[in-house]
């Protein structure tokens, strides 16, 4: 029976994948299970990896949503508006997430808990319906443009409203005991809809073959154990939120992975395709008896 070398090549990038996938789950299930709330780093260090781990998050969506709005290749057309919209949306809950952790200076009100964990549940609602539309092949029609202008609406909307009526929802952090029974339930729901679209992505890997869904279940996956892990903190600097944002932080760099460097090697990748094929066909052609008499 012949195996070929793309058929090694996938199924190690499978194994490797699982592995990872594996790693991810153990390690923080581990956290959840091992470890106790333990402050592991002061409040002013802790504003300081908050504010750092946000940041990149929203580097990586603003990247995104960039490379997804000047794309020309036509790959992924259907997902283009999907992607646009959702992510224009996260990378802005993401930022205000990061300047309205409590100790950062006053935006309009004073930065608190309860405002930013409004827009972090905000920021990966949003995250959650992007990637279920993605993995239901949805398609958003229109134009681009339209799509981020909707996106930034919707964006200003909620600024406007965590900024101002955010304290006037049910406590979702309290001090001196912890997260409320409003976010834990909360986060349950979006740990199950995170882990549903991983299995969907995953079929959909299967299926299609494509890198891009595999990095977006693991990405998924990540997402949901955030989720798992942000309902145990009792402080804003202790053991179970540090792990889970740097956790949220590996699956901003899947998504930036699956989506931005993949699209910025695609170009180069088929230069050097059609480069082979040419040199191949002229080796060809050269070593045709007919060719090297006319030589």
């Amino acid at each position: 029976m012949y195996i070929s070398k793309a058929g090694f090549k996938c199924q190690g990038v499978n194994n490797h994948y699982f592995v990872l996938f594996s790693s991810l789950i153990i390690g923080a299930l581990i956290c959840f299970f091992v470890l106790e709330s333990i402050d592991i780093f002061s409040q002013k260090n802790t504003e300081i990896l908050h504010l750092t781990t946000e940041l990149l998050s929203v580097f990586v969506f603003s990247s995104v949503v960039l490379l997804e709005f000047q794309r020309l290749d036509g790959r992924y057309a259907e997902q283009t508006n999907i992607i646009i919209f959702g992510f224009s949306i996260v990378l802005m809950m993401d930022y205000m997430n990061a300047i309205s952790f409590a100790g950062m200076p006053a935006f309009i009100t004073p930065s608190s808990s309860q405002k930013s964990i409004f827009f972090s549940l905000a920021a990966r609602m949003f995250e959650l319906l992007t990637f279920a539309a993605i993995a239901a092949s949805l398609t958003f029609h229109g134009r681009k443009m339209v799509w981020l202008s909707c996106g930034l609406i919707v964006s200003v909307i909620l600024i406007a409203f965590g900024t101002l009526f955010a304290y006037n929802l049910p406590s979702l952090f309290i001090y001196g005991e912890g997260v409320s029974i409003v976010k834990i339930t909360l986060e349950n729901v979006l740990l199950i809809g995170y882990v549903v679209v991983a299995y969907l992505f995953y079929k959909k890997h299967n299926v299609d073959g494509e890198k891009r869904y595999l990095h977006f279940a693991l990405s998924s996956v990540c997402m949901a154990l955030f989720s798992l892990l942000v309902t145990q903190y009792q402080t804003l600097s202790d053991t179970y939120l540090v792990i889970a944002h740097l956790v949220k932080l590996c699956g901003a760099l899947f998504i930036y992975k699956s989506v931005f460097i993949e699209g910025v090697l695609y170009p180069y990748s088929m230069v050097n395709k059609a480069e082979l094929y040419a040199s191949k066909k002229k080796n060809e052609l050269m070593s045709r008896p007919e060719m090297c008499l006319h030589i």
